[in-house]
């Protein structure tokens, strides 16, 4: 039942905010290794390039799901080890 509750008491506000300051750093990171590709997608219509985008964007979409998971989990222990005191 603690799990539950500390669940419950998470800040999602702050997980989400997280979560996409994670998103946009990781799709950055990504993006500017594949900004030639790009520039072709939009001169040229390159499917490469379009591969390139794909491929920044899931890869700061897991980043930020992993960074979501593991600022809940950690908020969940906290919370349990407080009560716990």
């Amino acid at each position: 039942m603690q799990i539950i509750q500390a669940i419950k008491a998470v800040d999602y506000k702050n997980v989400l905010s997280r979560a996409l300051w994670t998103f946009v750093q990781a799709f950055l990171a990504v993006f500017l290794f594949v900004s030639g590709s790009v520039i072709d997608l939009l001169f040229a219509g390159s499917w490469e390039a379009l591969w390139g985008l794909l491929v920044s964007t899931a890869i700061g979409a897991v980043a930020a799901g992993l960074s979501a998971l593991k600022t809940v989990v950690v908020e969940v222990v906290a919370q349990i080890k407080a009560k716990a005191e």
